[in-house]
């Protein structure tokens, strides 16, 4: 019978047999494709929120230009109103001082011409009174900043000139 030959000892993997070379380090590895499908889910959240955001901000300057232009129509028919007011109030005056009975009337006997009684104050009167004044205000600001010219280095368009 033949001897068998003694079995051998493992050998010592060679430089080539292993496979250290192909790894990876865990800093440059590169991410999965369920990494990538998590990072885009991210992105595309973040980006609908971001364009929901742009548009409820656009939205409110829509409806906040649409409101100062409401508040700057009010504010000038509110001082053409209170313009016809004064006018009225002046004519009145004028028209109550020519009717009035004179002073110097020689049959009236002197201290029975009583002064007038100042009239009532009317706490409403007293407030459109103040309101006509701050929108007669309102309105030179509002013509100032109309004809104004448009500062040097400003991206905004002028804004088309208001018809009178």
């Amino acid at each position: 019978m033949e001897a068998h030959p003694e079995p051998l000892e493992p050998a010592e993997p060679t430089e080539r047999d292993t496979t250290d070379e192909w790894r990876i380090a865990p800093a440059r590895r590169l991410a999965t494709v369920a990494e990538l499908e998590g990072r885009i889910d991210i992105a595309l959240a973040t980006a609908r929120s971001a364009e929901e955001a742009a548009l409820e901000i656009g939205a409110a300057g829509l409806e906040a230009a649409e409101q100062a232009r409401r508040a700057a129509a009010l504010a000038e028919r509110a001082s053409a109103s209170a313009a016809r007011a004064a006018e009225s109030a002046r004519e009145a005056s004028v028209t109550s001082i020519r009717n009035a009975p004179s002073a110097l009337v020689a049959d009236a006997p002197v201290g029975t011409i009583e002064p007038p009684e100042p009239a009532p104050i009317d706490p409403f009167e007293d407030r459109i009174a103040a309101f006509g004044l701050r929108a007669e205000k309102v309105m030179i600001r509002l013509q100032r900043i109309d004809l104004a010219p448009p500062r040097a280095g400003s991206t905004t368009p002028p804004l088309p000139a208001r018809r009178r």
